[in-house]
């Protein structure tokens, strides 16, 4: 059961539609081999973007998954190294 009072609504940057664009994008270059240094992807909704976690820090590389956000900014990289992740400043500045 939905209480209205306690229902709040936010304006997001990114619609729903355009993060599971993303995702489906980055999704099928993992499934394609081509994002083989990808280990996760997925939309994170309370923060209206997309964590992408990698094992490569190779700027080209990780250039090739910025490519794919057209608006920029949706896209958090984290990068994982020996299972010790760390949050990369790779979001575009607003």
């Amino acid at each position: 059961m939905i209480i209205e009072s306690k229902t709040t609504f936010k304006k997001a940057k990114y619609s729903y539609k355009y993060l599971t664009e993303l995702q489906n994008k980055i999704s099928q270059k993992m499934i394609d081999k081509e994002f083989t240094f990808v280990t996760k992807s997925a939309i994170m909704e309370n923060n209206n973007n997309i964590k992408v976690t990698v094992t490569s820090n190779n700027e080209s590389e990780l250039n090739k998954i910025k490519a794919i956000d057209t608006i920029g900014g949706a896209i958090e990289i984290q990068y994982d190294e020996n299972g010790m992740s760390k949050t990369e400043l790779l979001v575009e500045k607003e």
